[in-house]
């Protein structure tokens, strides 16, 4: 497991395949994320409507998503409110 600072502002192009949104809500400061290769699973997480708001830190501002394949999911990111890009 890594350990990040919760003072980081940005991370971006985690890989998907490390990305762990239980410990996201630890980077209190986090205002720019970016994932590669987001799966279906991952965007099943970043849309449900709940717990989605515990998920991500409500300072995230801007979300970058790269896909490396057609998803058969639909994102819903409603419940992110700070969300402006």
């Amino acid at each position: 497991m890594y350990l990040l600072p919760n003072n980081l502002q940005t991370l971006m192009w985690m890989h998907g395949e490390f990305f762990q949104p239980r410990l996201l809500h630890r980077l209190i400061n986090l205002r720019k994320l970016g994932i590669i290769e987001v799966s279906d699973s991952t965007i099943k997480i970043l849309s449900a409507s709940s717990p989605a708001p515990y998920i991500l830190p409500s300072t995230l501002e801007a979300l970058k998503l790269e896909f490396a394949h057609h998803t058969r999911e639909q994102i819903n990111l409603s419940s992110y409110q700070n969300i402006v890009k």
